[in-house]
């Protein structure tokens, strides 16, 4: 069995806010038990992978995204229809799974997931969760590897708009809610697991996004700022901390023992 002192892991990163990578890099870093200098990563904006060498790495991790726009939900699983940086997200993902590199993928690499596997992706704004949010296990859930000792029901760090609403072939659900009954997939047999969560996010990581980025999420259209609407946003949320502690399941369970 590798120690974790020995593992490398990559991560795939689509943001472009410096400060939000260095955040999202420290939280992944942090839940699995590794330093920042165990973790490579890889910003499809800007970079080029050769995908093969993913195979090279103990574990492939994928995280969130601000940029997507509707392109995910437009092409409707045909990668060919995607713009560029989203082909090599999804070739990224692909690859990882073709080669059995144990995979752990966060809301916007789920959706991706979901979709280029044959899934069907939705955008339905009416039906948006955000926050820190209860979530329940399915009965796959309650006997999955990572789930068998979370609580039932536990919190976590959401926030999206776009939904799976079918799971690709063969995959299982773990996690739901009352909004969303697809929140958790993975394919019995393989090192893969896919999140529309974020089990890497803190309420306090949330809370200082929330703030940093007020500006941007709270302006009105006629440009003022909606002092309400930020005050409810960062009111009323819970701690994580089982949530968080599935990365380090992951690694345990998963990556140590491939």
């Amino acid at each position: 069995m590798k120690k974790i002192e020995e593992v490398k892991i990559l991560l795939m990163q689509m943001r472009k806010d410096k400060e939000t990578l260095e955040d999202e890099l420290v939280q992944f870093a942090t839940h699995a038990g590794l330093t920042v200098e165990q973790v490579d990563t890889f910003r499809p904006f800007e970079e080029e992978l050769d995908v093969t060498g993913i195979q090279r790495y103990d574990a492939f991790f994928v995280g969130g995204s601000s940029d997507d726009g509707m392109d995910l939900v437009d092409a409707a699983g045909d990668v060919s229809k995607l713009p560029e940086w989203l082909q090599k997200v999804a070739t990224a993902i692909a690859t990882a799974r073709e080669f059995r590199v144990p995979s752990f993928l966060s809301c916007f690499g789920f959706q991706v997931a979901g979709s280029i596997f044959g899934g069907m992706l939705e955008y339905k704004p009416e039906s948006e969760e955000f926050g820190t949010l209860a979530f329940r296990l399915t009965e796959a859930g309650k006997r999955d590897l990572l789930f068998k000792d979370v609580p039932d029901p536990f919190h976590a760090v959401v926030g999206h708009k776009k939904f799976l609403t079918k799971l690709p072939e063969g995959a299982v659900n773990l996690v739901e809610t009352d909004v969303c009954p697809i929140h958790t997939f993975t394919f019995p047999g393989e090192p893969f697991y896919a999140f529309q969560f974020h089990p890497e996010l803190t309420k306090k990581q949330l809370l200082e996004w929330l703030t940093r980025y007020k500006e941007r999420y709270f302006t009105k259209s006629d440009g003022t700022f909606d002092e309400e609407a930020y005050q409810r946003s960062v009111t009323g949320h819970v701690e994580v901390s089982d949530a968080n502690a599935i990365i380090q399941k992951f690694m345990e369970r998963v990556v140590l023992t491939a």
